[in-house]
């Protein structure tokens, strides 16, 4: 009985202290994007504590190459990296690298803080794959928002190049 007790505090305390991020996405998705620029407008900084992260990225299904704007430490601070599935190689085995990354992705990634620090703007997006533009420019999907609840203004396809003028991306409490 006293081992019972103590193994349901144990599972009560993790479940306690494991929250899920909360994701707000704005995402184009094609074969193979090769290039993504733009200006990141820096938001306000949110409420002390938790995890807030403001990133754009390039995402194959491995991983993702990301640019993060990090707000932990009570201070926005950027950093870029490639984040992904980790794995154990041995010595003298012959491991497959693939980084094509099929979906371009603006998000916004936060563990135990609302999202009332928005909006979170980008400016200037060139967004460029190895497909005509025409395809895949005018055609977003998201995490975290409904129709209507983001923009994406002045998005022109040109050859394989989507230029987006702005997209907002509010808060969402």
């Amino acid at each position: 009985m006293l081992f019972t007790s103590l193994l349901v505090l144990f599972f009560s305390q993790l479940f306690h202290f494991a929250h899920a991020a909360n994701w707000y996405t704005v995402e184009w998705d094609a074969p193979k994007f090769t290039a993504l620029s733009g200006d990141l407008v820096v938001p306000k900084l949110p409420q002390a504590g938790g995890t807030p992260y403001v990133w754009p990225g390039l995402q194959s299904g491995n991983g993702v190459l990301q640019a993060v704007l990090d707000g932990r430490k009570g201070a926005w601070w950027i950093g870029d990296g490639f984040y992904g599935t980790p794995s154990l190689p041995w010595a003298g085995e012959q491991q497959r690298v693939d980084l094509t990354m099929n979906r371009a992705i603006l998000a916004v990634e936060l563990t135990n803080v609302p999202f009332n620090f928005g909006p979170v703007i980008y400016r200037n997006l060139k967004i460029t794959a190895t497909t005509a533009a025409s395809g895949w420019c005018g055609k977003t999907v998201s995490l975290g928002y409904s129709t209507g609840q983001y923009t994406v203004t002045g998005a022109t396809a040109s050859g394989n190049t989507c230029s987006v003028s702005q997209v907002t991306m509010p808060s969402h409490s």
